[in-house]
């Protein structure tokens, strides 16, 4: 090494090991799930006999010569929980829940890991129900790039039975359920004393959410050519659509990429609609070019609408 160059300090090196797929998928999730307010929580595998006798699915591992007759058997189940929690909640006056839980249930001597979680309060009416919860599972799925094709070896959860049947919906790839959602049943809440409230529930089987290798994201650099717009005015008279002109200029001009309605003027007396079309162009245009073909698409669309 030479006289005075002794090192005088270590090398840098990286501490702990290098997280696993499935871990950092799990983190993905938490991240949306938090970042859509929701807050992760922990709750027993293991229930009382009150909670046996409500579940969906009869049939439970029982524990011998249990100490505590509150946990007496192990869950099969998440359901009964949610409703439980909500229903805790409620009695300290916190109306607005969102919780989740990685957990696990147990039968036919298997052990199932699951996903689940809860919602109540303002957002949580008949409604909007549906739509919230699948606009909050497509943007998943759209965050770790998981199709729901990929579920096609997940396990069947099952709390459908304990769900609105009217208000309910299910996840699924060739005839196998991954995930149920929906407004917990009525009986179910009245077991638990909940009157004014209609919280939603959903579970997922996490083997399609954990497992599955993420979708290879193909990048398209954005094109440097700006889209040219233009809005254009055409007399449409009474019994002609809209949609039929939009239709004829997307079919007659590949020039137009996207077309789309932006006002209407009705002219009641003259039986006729001014609508002004909003028109991108896709390609490189002078503005003269652009200019010849506005009067071109104009004569053609006014015409097309008188016939």
């Amino acid at each position: 090494i030479g006289y005075n160059k002794l090192p005088s300090k270590l090398p840098p090196v990286v501490l702990g090991a290098k997280k696993t797929d499935t871990e950092i998928r799990k983190s993905e999730i938490n991240s949306y799930l938090i970042h859509n307010g929701f807050y992760e929580i922990i709750t027993d595998s293991m229930y009382s006999p009150k909670h046996a006798a409500v579940a969906p699915i009869k049939e439970h591992i029982a524990l011998e010569n249990s100490i505590d007759g509150g946990n007496a058997f192990m869950r099969n189940n998440t359901i009964v929980q949610a409703a439980e929690l909500i229903s805790k909640n409620l009695r300290v006056k916190n109306r607005e829940i969102r919780a989740f839980e990685w957990g696990k249930i147990f039968k036919n001597n298997s052990e199932i890991k699951v996903l689940w979680g809860v919602m109540n309060g303002a957002e949580t009416n008949p409604l909007t129900t549906k739509a919230l919860l699948m606009n909050l599972f497509d943007n998943l799925l759209l965050d770790v790039s998981i199709e729901y094709n990929d579920f096609a070896d997940s396990v069947k959860v099952s709390e459908w039975t304990l769900l609105n049947p009217r208000r309910r919906g299910r996840i699924s790839c060739n005839g196998r359920g991954v995930c149920v959602f929906g407004e917990i049943h009525p009986s179910l809440l009245n077991k638990f004393d909940i009157k004014n409230d209609l919280p939603v529930y959903f579970s997922f089987d996490t083997k399609g959410l954990i497992e599955l290798v993420s979708k290879k994201i193909i990048y398209t650099s954005p094109s440097t050519i700006i889209p040219s717009v233009r809005d254009v005015t055409i007399t449409i008279p009474y019994g002609c659509a809209a949609g039929d002109v939009i239709e004829f200029i997307k079919n007659e001009y590949k020039q137009v990429a996207t077309i789309q309605i932006i006002d209407i003027y009705d002219k009641a007396k003259e039986l006729v609609r001014n609508i002004t079309f909003s028109l991108v162009f896709a390609g490189e245009f002078s503005t003269e070019e652009l200019n010849k073909l506005i009067l071109e698409i104009m004569d053609a669309a006014n015409n097309f609408a008188k016939k």
